[in-house]
């Protein structure tokens, strides 16, 4: 999983023929609204347009920033904070609003908890996140398949990919394990984690985490483990031995879930 490169050089890519990022996409709506610039970048964009104070316009950003409002290079910035969801168009021409989720990632006190919620406004990364579950991820190309799978075009996917795991890194999604996505030990509220929780999480598995598993033993015996991980000091070899039988639980209640024996009784 070699994200070095935070920020792909698109031309070395070949990229989907469109005159705006921001226009409507007919992909599947997981694979709709792709990032084309790093979470970093889109930072520092924000750090340049809160000098304006909370309506900045985009002609003062681009000014700042030393690049012509109307560039492909400015655009995708404007359209990635836009995806994330630190901006939001203001009443007037060209004028942008700084949300309060981007207010927040100017803040250092509530920054942790806004990069999480800021990485899970995108919905490929939800999408990512919900089908390996705190499980261990494949190799570049595999999540990249799994990406064209569902609907990011070929053409795009390492670039996605790229930045996708980038800012994943960033928001502190690989800070327990590199070769997973966890989520930071803190507090998160926000629409983005409530979507995962209700609609990602089947019902019969309630809660999200990497030491969570709720397996079916039979029609009315159920168990259910819940480890802290993050509290545990352990050795990388006995970490991942300890994820191993987490995915071996999990694996073992999805068969029961699976298996059309049972769904009478489910």
């Amino acid at each position: 999983m070699d994200d070095s490169n935070d920020e792909p050089d698109p031309s070395s890519t070949p990229q989907a023929v469109s005159s705006d990022p921001i226009l409507v996409e007919t992909r599947p709506a997981a694979a709709q609204r792709l990032p084309c610039v790093s979470l970093a970048t889109v930072l520092q964009t924000l750090e340049v347009a809160f000098e304006f104070g909370l309506r900045p316009s985009r002609s003062q950003i681009a000014a700042k920033l030393g690049q012509p409002m109307d560039s492909g290079t400015f655009r995708k910035k404007i359209s990635t904070a836009i995806h994330y969801g630190v901006f939001e168009s203001a009443p007037g021409a060209g004028n942008l609003e700084i949300t309060d989720l981007g207010v927040s990632l100017l803040d250092a006190d509530e920054r942790d908890r806004a990069l999480v919620t800021a990485w899970m406004n995108i919905p490929i990364h939800q999408a990512i996140y919900r089908l390996y579950d705190g499980k261990k991820l494949p190799k570049d190309t595999g999540i990249e398949s799994d990406l064209i799978g569902i609907g990011v075009p070929a053409n795009r996917a390492r670039v996605v990919r790229t930045l996708m795991m980038s800012a994943a890194r960033l928001a502190g999604l690989r800070a327990i394990a590199n070769d997973r996505l966890l989520l930071p030990n803190i507090p998160v509220v926000s629409p983005a984690l409530d979507d995962i929780t209700s609609a990602v999480v089947p019902p019969s598995r309630p809660e999200v985490g990497p030491g969570y598993i709720q397996l079916r033993l039979s029609e009315r015996s159920t168990a259910v483990i819940d480890l802290d991980i993050w509290h545990f000091e352990l050795s990388p070899q006995r970490r991942d031995k300890l994820h191993s039988i987490i995915d071996q639980l999990r694996d073992l209640g999805r068969e029961w879930d699976e298996d059309p024996n049972n769904q009478s009784a489910a």
